[in-house]
């Protein structure tokens, strides 16, 4: 039952009960599970006479003082709100008077000012959430330890509330705001009921529904495993929840037969999914219930607890999961307001939790686009940008330049293939910018076809330039040609296991299982600096079918190991100074 005991507000700043004179009108505090606490409180100058602005002036609302906000009833004091001033708003009326509104927040608002980038390694979630916590020393953190080492994590421009938000949400966990702490935990779905009310004596007012619309069959979570090369998948039944009304989960899931599938192209474990799909499972069945009721105040409801309700039929009667408390306080009542359930979505369905396209500096642009190529020189600001063509930017002016990605790009060193004038290409837009266009590749068409059928074994890989300079690869044959458009050749070929080097003249160096060839039409000239120096195993012939051999230096030697034989129809030996023949034996005729 509701305590019908008469209570006061009283409210503390920076430690202090605030003065008499400022005198509250209302007071409206609300704690919600996934959601910052905050409190509004309105008052009125008793001193208004005086200075009107008394309230506003004083350090006692001074934004960021220390707020605390609490029940008097008989001996016991009970807190329901711990935070800062955020903001002070004053408004003056012939009707009203002076009145002060005072906005607060709990200390966990903080975590929500500004987006942040971070990369945790070889940590568990649990472990990220209290090192984002420890920036913010005003707060006392709670969380249950989560099972899961990831390698990497990043959180990428987003607020610490919400990327912990994210993390509480793939493991399973809420996040609630309590006094000077915050709690990251289990949603406690079997724990006794924080209190009891009845429809006869205890509700000042109730709404409340019951859909099956987000009860699935299963839940899948999908992944790409690069690792195998395959689809990964995990699967959750509808899971145990709250012990309300007379059809459970399972039961209105029955009529659903479809599965709610989240999936990703990241490379995420099995473990990871596993525990993804029995937290969205959870948080389905969580939502279930929707609505709200009214009650006497009582500081006993939290968020995540749970209050047993009953006098509302078997669908409705049980043990009420609070997804939200608002109390509000005036002069003379004090009522509690009671949200039912949890939403089924997540954090990170939220359209501002990842920051605007072009970080809202300009209307941005989604998707990829159509380029032409209209001119590959003369960027104004000398950055090898090329002048494209977008045809959807179909205003007065539809060319941009663009930079152009290439696979390998650095200091005078590189890959380097530039797309033609009029060619179709793709671009992106970096931050989603319109301002900032890259060129990441060109598309072939009906009309600007490859140069190279397409086949269903894909054996040719090739790269032909304008002029039709070709490199091919053939991996059937694992053959790589070179050629030009004249007949010059280099053939690379392990089918026929050789290397053949061949220009348009019909000269030719032929590599192969025989040896090394070299043919020409007409003449074969070699010229060194240095020595040119012929050695082989086996003997070595020179032969001239029709002509002369003919040797000329400065000295000629010739050394036989064994044998000199030098044989002609007709021979001389002469030397225009001395002539000298001589050997162990010296026969002649």
């Amino acid at each position: 039952m509701t305590n019908d005991t008469i209570s006061t507000c009283v409210i503390y700043s920076n430690g202090t009960k605030i003065p008499d004179s400022f005198q509250l009108s209302r007071a409206s505090i609300r704690t919600e599970v996934n959601h910052i606490g905050k409190a509004t409180l309105r008052l009125y100058s008793g001193e208004s006479e005086v200075n009107p602005f008394v309230m506003s002036d004083a350090d006692t609302f001074k934004q960021g003082a220390d707020i605390r906000i609490g029940i008097q009833r008989e001996e016991k004091e009970e807190i329901l709100f711990e935070g800062f001033v955020l903001s002070t708003e004053i408004q003056v009326s012939k009707e009203q008077g002076h009145i002060l509104t005072v906005e607060c927040r709990h200390y966990a608002y903080l975590a929500t000012l500004g987006r942040k980038n971070a990369i945790f390694e070889n940590s568990k979630d649990s472990d990220i959430i209290k090192r984002i916590f420890a920036n913010y020393s005003d707060i006392s953190l709670k969380t249950a330890n989560t099972q899961i080492k990831h390698i990497a994590l990043t959180q990428y421009y987003c607020t610490d509330w919400d990327f912990v938000l994210s993390r509480a949400d793939a493991n399973g966990l809420i996040v609630i705001t309590s006094g000077k702490e915050v709690v990251v935990e289990e949603p406690k779905i079997t724990d006794k009921p924080v209190l009891e009310v009845s429809h006869d004596t205890d509700f000042f007012d109730f709404n409340a529904t019951l859909s099956l619309s987000d009860q699935y069959a299963e839940v899948n979570t999908v992944a790409w495993n690069h690792t195998e090369q395959k689809i990964i998948q995990e699967k959750a039944k509808p899971a145990e929840s709250n012990k309300q009304g007379d059809l459970s989960p399972k039961a209105l899931s029955a009529f659903n037969k479809n599965k709610l599938t989240y999936q990703t192209n990241a490379s995420v474990e099995k473990e990871s999914l596993k525990t993804w799909a029995d937290a969205l499972a959870l948080k389905a069945s969580l939502s279930r219930y929707k609505g709200h009721f009214t009650i006497s105040g009582n500081a006993e409801v939290k968020p995540g607890k749970l209050i047993a309700i009953d006098g509302l039929g078997k669908r409705f009667d049980g043990d009420v999961f609070i997804g939200s408390v608002e109390h509000t306080l005036d002069e003379h009542h004090w009522t509690t307001r009671v949200g039912i359930g949890l939403p089924r979505y997540l954090i990170t369905e939220q359209p501002d939790v990842t920051a605007p396209m072009a970080s809202g500096f300009l209307p941005g642009i989604q998707g990829l686009h159509i380029g032409k190529v209209k001119q590959l020189i003369k960027d104004p600001t000398q950055e090898f940008r090329l002048l494209i063509e977008i045809p959807l930017l179909n205003g007065e002016k539809n060319e941009i330049w663009a930079r152009f990605a290439s696979p390998y790009a650095g200091k005078e060193q590189g890959i380097l293939f530039v797309p033609e004038v009029e060619d179709e290409v793709l671009i992106g837009f970096l931050n989603n910018d319109p301002c900032y266009p890259v060129v990441l590749g060109s598309l072939y068409s009906s009309k600007n076809m490859p140069p190279v059928e397409l086949t269903e074994k894909n054996d040719i890989k090739t790269i032909v330039t304008r002029e039709k300079l070709t490199i091919e690869m053939n991996d059937k044959d694992k053959i790589i040609t070179v050629h030009t458009p004249a007949g010059n050749k280099i053939e690379i070929n392990d089918k026929d296991k050789f290397i053949q080097i061949a220009d348009q003249n019909k000269n030719s160096l032929l590599m192969d299982s025989n040896g090394i060839t070299m043919q020409s039409e007409k003449d074969i000239i070699l010229k060194a600096k240095g020595n040119i120096q012929v050695d082989a195993v086996s003997k070595i012939d020179i032969k001239s079918s029709s002509s002369d051999i003919a040797m000329d230096g400065t000295n000629v030697k010739a050394n036989a190991k064994v044998n000199l034989t030098l044989k002609g129809n007709m021979a001389e030996l002469s030397g225009s100074l001395k002539t000298t023949v001589k050997g162990g034996m010296v026969m002649i005729n």
